[in-house]
């Protein structure tokens, strides 16, 4: 084996540092059962949702006073993992979810679990203002930036798809996000790089060398490197997709009208403030909307008001602040108007190329993937066809695990990367296949280090959108 040399690093006073006392914590890191990181995409599929990345290891607090008691590693702490076969590979830099203490004989350690940067966004619920003719990446920028998400953590292709309008309200910021990169189009990729979020779009892995061009063959005997045990082909026949249906709408955009008002009388105490959720009746975006005046928006019966103002101007939602005077306020009548952006037509757009031989052979499999419905109707079709064109006869898929059994195979452990193309040789199969990379699973214990990649057949001719791209021109497979 090659030597390799790992890094374990805990944020204990959480100033993202790593420069502490005590927080370099790879001398504690027992070996058994080692180190282990997951990321990439949930499976092998380029259709898999993206994963969080995981971490886990388990750290020695034998010591007669121990290392780490209760409270030494706060949950929500960064924990960052490197290895190194002469430069370091920053593997997982995420967030401890749990050190479970084992204080009992025998066992006295502390087992921590680390979740990837992208988990903050689970649950998080986020509105925004609304965006039009917007791209994929616009439409992520916005989410993110209403998340919180720092701008530094994340890396943002530009989209090539276009929605017709686009808006949050108060959704959950991880189902968003994943529906934004369904709608970017197959081959559309979220991962993390790090405690970078990384966005690839649809195009990516055919204009893109690392993708485009295989960056490694690997062999189950003769050149290096060499792949080991487990290795796991599967024909891919449970992922067929063949039937393939998005749901489009068009809208239309209404002249400035009240979308929302407030029947009764509202009375505020001296400076009192008060705030409504502004929505319209039926949970129609809009747009333009305007603060309310005075007699025209409310009618004052008594003192004064000092401000009326919403926090923002479109979207599907606004917060409305009502500010009382010095002496107090009642008002009556209170309203908001702005452009309602109404549906005016839903239509169901479902693949034009044939599935009938795979309808007769795997029966109805359909494309479960959620998507927003505010794309044009060419792009939809596109869309469909292609889904349909590439998985009606499913897509194999195979699982390779490379040890450091020399310095070739570690530099390829360390080295490969969500999204690479590689080859893969199977004497005894007879496999020869170029495949992409979507998974990366990387295990170490006693000091043999395993890394696992999942990954799919890659396609084999350009099936670029627009301009000999999707939507605009033909397309091969």
């Amino acid at each position: 084996m090659t030597a390799i040399t790992w890094e374990v690093l805990a944020d204990l006073n959480n100033d993202a540092d790593y420069l502490d006392a005590g927080e370099t914590v790879t001398g504690d890191v027992r070996t058994i059962p080692g180190i282990s990181v997951s990321r990439g995409l949930d499976m092998q599929q380029v259709l898999s949702p993206p994963k969080v990345s995981q971490a886990s290891y388990t750290l020695d607090n034998s010591q007669a006073t121990p290392t780490y008691p209760i409270g030494t590693i706060p949950k929500g702490i960064l924990s960052r993992i490197r290895a190194s076969d002469g430069a370091f590979s920053t593997l997982f830099e995420g967030r401890v979810e749990a050190a479970v203490q084992h204080p009992e004989t025998g066992q006295q350690s502390v087992g921590i679990e680390a979740i990837g940067v992208m988990n903050r966004l689970v649950g998080k619920t986020v509105s925004t203002a609304l965006l039009e003719n917007a791209t994929a990446d616009a439409c992520i920028t916005a989410l993110l930036d209403a998340a919180g998400f720092p701008a530094a953590d994340r890396t943002l292709g530009v989209g090539q798809t276009t929605l017709n309008y686009w808006w949050l309200d108060e959704e959950d910021a991880w189902r968003a996000l994943v529906t934004l990169v369904n709608t970017e189009g197959p081959n559309a990729t979220l991962y993390e790089v790090g405690k970078v979020l990384t966005f690839e779009n649809r195009n990516y892995r055919w204009e893109t060398t690392r993708s485009n061009t295989s960056q490694a063959t690997f062999r189950g005997t003769g050149t290096e490197p060499l792949h080991s045990a487990p290795f796991i082909y599967d024909d891919g026949l449970r992922n067929v997709v063949n039937v393939c249906k998005v749901e489009i709408v068009t809208r239309t955009i209404a002249a400035v009208a009240v979308i929302w008002s407030f029947a009764p009388a509202l009375s505020l105490a001296a400076s009192e403030v008060k705030t409504f959720i502004v929505r319209t009746s039926n949970a129609d975006p809009f747009k333009g909307a305007l603060d309310p005046v005075a007699a025209t928006d409310y009618t004052l019966v008594s003192g004064a008001i000092a401000s009326a103002t919403l926090n923002r101007t479109s979207g599907g939602n606004a917060t409305l602040t009502i500010t009382a005077g010095a002496a107090g306020a009642t008002l009556t009548g209170l309203q908001v108007r702005a452009e309602a952006i109404t549906v005016a037509t839903r239509t169901t757009i479902q693949n034009s190329v044939s599935t009938t031989a795979s309808q007769t052979a795997n029966g109805l499999k359909t494309y479960t993937l959620s998507v927003r419905p505010d794309i044009s109707a060419a792009y939809a079709l596109a869309f469909c066809d292609y889904v349909v064109s590439l998985w009606q006869s499913g897509r194999p898929t195979v699982t390779i695990a490379v040890n450091n059994g020399n310095a070739t195979r570690l530099a390829q452990c360390l080295d490969r990367e969500v999204s690479d193309r590689i080859t893969v040789v199977e004497a005894r199969s007879g496999l020869n296949q170029a495949v992409w990379i979507n998974a990366i699973n990387h295990r170490f214990s006693r000091g043999y280090h395993v890394t696992t990649f999942g990954c799919e057949q890659a396609q084999t001719s350009p099936g670029l959108w627009d301009s000999g791209l999707w939507d605009s021109d033909s397309w091969a497979l």
